[in-house]
């Protein structure tokens, strides 16, 4: 019972200093909106507190600035898993990157393999394994 109760006092710590953390963050966005780094860093606070919707308008602003960045584009579809369960962003992202740039799908191999998870797909978790072939 001890552990129980001070595991949800750590929680709800770690909520509040992260609602505090992002209010300063939001604070930088509004003093440099073009800054990329600062939007990653909010989307790293809403995926803690499980704000999905609010993680996605952070990668969206996000994917303005720097439109061909692999790896948020993978993030967002992956938050959409996260958040409504729905596969389908995930693997429509990951069949565009492979059709793409398929050398880029390395940088994104461990998401492609949650994705097949996700789907029971035994044959894409295998070529998760070996992605560059």
């Amino acid at each position: 019972m001890i552990h129980v109760s001070l595991s949800l006092r750590a929680t709800y710590c770690a909520g509040a200093a992260s609602r505090r953390n992002g209010c300063a963050t939001w604070r930088a966005v509004e003093l440099d909106p073009r800054n990329f780094y600062t939007l990653q860093q909010i989307t790293v606070s809403y995926e803690f507190l499980g704000r999905y919707a609010y993680a996605i308008a952070a990668l969206d602003r996000a994917l303005n600035i720097v439109p061909d960045s692999i790896e948020t584009r993978t993030q967002r579809a992956l938050f959409e898993l996260f958040w409504k369960g729905d596969t389908q962003p995930l693997h429509q992202t990951i069949d565009s990157i492979l059709a793409q740039r398929p050398s880029a799908i390395n940088s994104v191999a461990d998401t492609w393999f949650v994705c097949a998870l996700a789907e029971r797909d035994v044959a894409s978790a295998e070529r998760t394994r070996r992605p560059g072939r």
